[in-house]
């Protein structure tokens, strides 16, 4: 099993609710930017449960919203 993160999706739903760079979303949603921004921008990269979890909680939505299995 495999989780592909849209990480697009996530910055287009931060960006609605108002945080204007990663590094505003990273500190709102209460997890590490550097991380974040690691995994962002290196294919195939995911992320954790946990991760996913406070980013689905910020973003009032599922993590289903922005992760796919395959």
């Amino acid at each position: 099993m495999r989780l592909h993160i849209k990480y697009e999706e996530i910055e287009r739903r931060y960006k609605a609710l108002g945080d204007k760079s990663d590094k505003e979303f990273c500190k709102n949603a209460g997890i590490n930017g550097s991380t974040y921004y690691t995994r962002k921008y290196i294919k195939g990269k995911g992320m954790s449960l946990i991760v996913a979890l406070l980013i689905a909680e910020y973003l009032n939505c599922d993590v289903k919203d922005f992760c796919e299995i395959n």
